[in-house]
């Protein structure tokens, strides 16, 4: 599932989505077209702007790269060709309809509310201007207006921004490999799975009108909207390619289904059914288009600068060489996965070697794995990283930056199904942002529940900013508002549900309660034992709440005090306290909130059963507890109680027949007093049985649970494993690609070659190298100078222990027989620029015979 998701104005907030609708709804007849290009490019665009169309809705903003050091023709060269008005652009400038608008050299373009801004290039190194910052600039300020076009050009700029557009639900399109003259650009935006159409230039106008004026194809998800074919589609991807979006919001499913169908020419839900089942690689297309997503690296620094605050609580309870595993579900690319294995490299600082840290960063998305894997990324995605972090993170590779590798041993990437694998346990972060916003309540409920599950008590989850826990608020304690951190709360692990079916009060300490009340016995001190009877017998009944009035746990009868309203249940103490009591309730709550001491009330009085009761409330903060916690305690107290004395009345000296039946009174009394406690006997028994009855069921019911944990524990861990063995085939099979691709380079290579270790231990080596040492295959890993040398090489080892040690290359002339060879011995170095090893390369001078006897 995708992870970081451009926010859709209609899930992420409605207030939001008003307002930018508002802002869109004046420039809602201007849809902005941005086109990249590079080298070869000019002939592109003049077969592109050939072919538009003449009087549309469509203004078209042109990204060239350009030296930055000449002054651009471009915008002369391109109204040569075209009707359309052509326009270079300046800071300020509004995009107009049927208006080409050229950006300046050595400048990057944002667009904000439908106005250009030029800005100072954002990377000292790479092409200006940007067609990635410009277009992701583009996807968030159009969202579905926006249109890409990608043309001819070298490197890769460009498909970052591809992605933004479609994901913020625009149009993607690049030009054909065959007609572009340079077809790197096309070709890595083609390679994303992000664009919607590969074709020719001149034929890009007529589509765009297709697409953009046609009104009934502007219509056909409103009209078939409610129909069973979006659950057939729907039912086809869950079967076919294992990824279930029936949780995810009607909105966004529909959005999706009515790209790829203007895509398909298809007029109709039923039409585009059909036509996946004669091309069923659409399929998969739909299934990218849903699942699309698009991140960076820091992505709301805010939220990182708050989670960077808990660090220090994530590792207290850790000791030297415990593990803190992270979990990233929906990860995508990797920017957020990486983004946090950063971050706790910078916060621990010296103390990350005292911890093993294990990011799980897991996805649906194979494609999305594979290129967080690579962890190359262009410099457009990495525009918010300071330079002092780039250099210290990060690689230059040839126009990309890859992530260096002790970053990238701290991360698992794993194909993993929120919904429906098991969970990862045990964890002590999880970062889960703009997911949830694409599903569904009941879905959402669900995750939640899942990653409660998963959490370690006390330890945290981060949402993105339009998310919450939703109605899991009393098991989650929030950190930080605006940004969405949550912490855990509660002791232990329960298993996920799906929903909470029924009520159930906490123990009040005179029921069983728990599962094992014997085996806690056994537990128990005879100091326990005392202080839990002196509790009961002299405590008055007390709720132990939060800071917000959520009851954590009560003691004592609060039968009398608390009331459970209909609906939902609501476990805040103020919402079921007594209304004649409810007053007083918050007063204290709020002076012991204010004064950090005890406090207490006035004696209250209430009315139930016909009978007038009185108590007086008293609210205690706990200093010790690590949360804010409080007791709010209900004292019954008695009235006093006046007795009259009334005059004693005399039965006179006795008359027989009165004392006969006084007698037999006496008796009977006598007679029903043994049956009574014969009765309560026998009732005692009876309950005595029962409860022991209770007992072994809660003892079996324990064990089930019990067993269902160590089973979903099980679970998990063999999910870790297979993630784990998943994550090692594919770095073998990386590993033994590399290795043969190596083998034929040594075998291609027609001089002398002789790699060594830091130890000056053979490695490699290939044929030729035997026209200089006697070397075997069984050499490897001896040392290079106890090989026997057939040229004279002086001072070998020291020379060699310089070029390893000082990262120093030498140069030398040896002979071989009447051949002479120009020496060469260079370091080889580490991803960290240390060297660590040397190779050996001799490479012939002369024109002289060379030796036939390779053996």
């Amino acid at each position: 599932m995708p992870d970081d998701k451009v926010p859709e104005t209609t899930d992420e907030a409605p207030e939001a989505a008003e307002a930018q609708t508002s802002r869109r709804g004046r420039r809602r007849k201007v849809t902005v077209v941005g086109i990249a290009a590079s080298a070869g490019g000019l002939e592109a665009l003049g077969h592109l702007v050939t072919h538009l169309p003449a009087d549309s809705t469509m203004a078209y903003v042109v990204v060239q790269h350009m030296a930055p050091q000449h002054p651009s023709m471009l915008a002369q060269l391109l109204a040569r060709q075209t009707d359309l008005k052509v326009v270079e652009i300046t800071d300020g400038m509004r995009v107009e309809p049927n208006v080409i608008h050229i950006t300046p050299p050595n400048t990057d373009l944002d667009i904000e509310d439908g106005t250009l801004a030029l800005r100072e290039p954002h990377a000292a190194i790479g092409p200006k201007p940007s067609a990635d910052y410009f277009f992701a600039s583009l996807a968030e300020d159009q969202g579905e207006n926006a249109i890409g076009i990608i043309l001819s050009g070298t490197g890769s700029d460009g498909a970052h921004g591809v992605r933004a557009v479609k994901a913020a639900g625009g149009i993607t399109m690049a030009q054909d490999e065959e007609s572009a003259r340079y077809a790197g650009m096309p070709r890595a935006a083609v390679e994303t799975g992000c664009v919607d159409f590969i074709m020719t230039p001149d034929r890009m106008g007529d589509e765009l009108v297709e697409l953009l004026v046609n009104p009934k194809r502007a219509q056909l998800v409103a009209e078939d909207e409610n129909s069973d074919a979006v659950q057939k589609l729907l039912l086809m991807v869950k079967n076919r390619l294992g990824v279930d979006f029936t949780g995810y919001k009607k909105t966004t499913i529909l959005r999706r289904i009515k790209r790829r169908m203007a895509a398909c020419r298809s007029e109709t839900l039923d039409d585009y059914v059909a036509y996946i089942n004669e091309v069923p690689q659409e399929l998969e297309a739909l299934r990218n288009d849903i699942l699309i997503s698009v991140t960076s690296f820091f992505r709301d620094q805010e939220a990182y600068d708050a989670l960077s605050k808990v660090i220090p609580d994530l590792v207290r309870d850790k000791k030297p060489g415990d593990t803190i595993r992270v979990w990233v579900p929906a990860c995508a690319s990797g920017e957020e996965a990486y983004s946090l294995a950063i971050l706790l490299a910078e916060e621990l600082g010296d103390q990350l070697a005292n911890y093993q840290v294990q990011i799980f960063a897991t996805d649906v998305d194979a494609d999305a794995l594979a290129r967080a894997r690579k962890a190359l990324y262009p410099d457009a995605a990495l525009k918010t990283m300071s330079r002092e972090m780039l250099s210290r993170y990060f690689l230059a590779r040839g126009g990309y930056y890859q992530v260096v590798k002790s970053v990238r041993d701290m991360i698992v990437f794993a194909k993993h199904d929120l919904i429906q694998d098991p969970p990862f346990l045990r964890i002590d972060l999880i970062s889960c942002r703009n997911l949830l916003i694409y599903f569904n309540a009941a879905l959402q409920q669900k995750v939640i529940n899942i990653f409660h599950y998963a959490l370690n008590p006390g330890k945290y989850l981060l949402l993105g900013k339009s998310e919450t826990v939703g109605s899991a608020t009393s098991r989650f304690h929030t950190v930080n508002k605006k940004w969405k951190l949550f912490r855990r709360l509660g002791e232990g692990r329960t298993q996920p549900r799906e929903q909470v079916t029924s009520f159930q009060p906490r123990s009040t300490g005179t029921e069983m309660g728990g599962p094992s009340r014997q085996r806690r016995e056994k537990d128990m001190t005879l100091n326990d034992i005392a202080m839990a009877a002196l509790i009961s017998t002299y405590a008055p009944p007390t709720a132990l709440v939060d800071r917000d009035g959520r009851i954590l746990h009560v003691h004592g009868d609060m039968q009398g005090f608390l009331q459970l309203g209909q609906g939902a249940p609501d476990l805040n103490l103020f919402s079921m306290v007594r209304k004649e009591l409810r007053a007083d309730a918050r007063s204290l709550f709020s002076r012991a909130q204010q004064k950090r001491t005890e406090v207490s009330g006035p004696t209250s009085s209430f009315m139930r059963d016909g009978e007038e009761n009185h108590v007086r409330l008293s609210v205690r903060p706990l200093a010790l507890s690590m949360d804010e916690l409080y007791m709010i305690s209900f004292e019954p107290v008695q009235p006093a109680v006046t007795v009259a004395a009334g005059d004693r009345s005399d039965t006179g000296d006795g008359d027989p027949r009165m004392q006969e039946l006084e007698q037999e009174l006496v008796a009977t009394r006598e007679n029903l007093q043994t049956v009574v406690e014969e009765l309560e006997t026998a009732n005692e028994e009876l309950q005595s049985l029962n409860e022991e009855l209770q007992a072994s069921n809660e003892e079996l019911q324990s064990s089930n649970e019990e067993l269902e944990t160590s089973n979903e524990e099980l679970q998990s861990t063999n999910e870790e494993l297979t993630t784990v063995n998943e994550e090692l085939q594919i770095k073998s099979a990386e590993l033994a690609s590399a290795n043969a691709d190596l083998e034929n380079i040594l075998r291609s290579i027609g001089f002398p070659l002789v790699a060594i270790d830091r130890s000056l231990r053979v490695t490699r080596f290939n044929q030729p190298a035997k026209w200089i040492f006697e070397l075997h295959p069984t050499d490897i890993g001896q040392t290079i100078t106890s090989v026997t040398c057939k040229v004279d090489l002086p001072g070998l080892r020291d020379m060699l222990a310089g070029v390893v040690e000082k990262g120093e290359t030498r140069h030398d002339t040896v002979r071989a027989g009447d051949v002479t060879y120009q020496a060469q011995f260079r370091p080889f170095h580490d991803d960290m620029g240390s060297p660590t090893g040397a190779v050996l390369t001799f490479v012939e001078g002369t024109a002289a015979k060379q030796p036939t006897d390779a053996s």
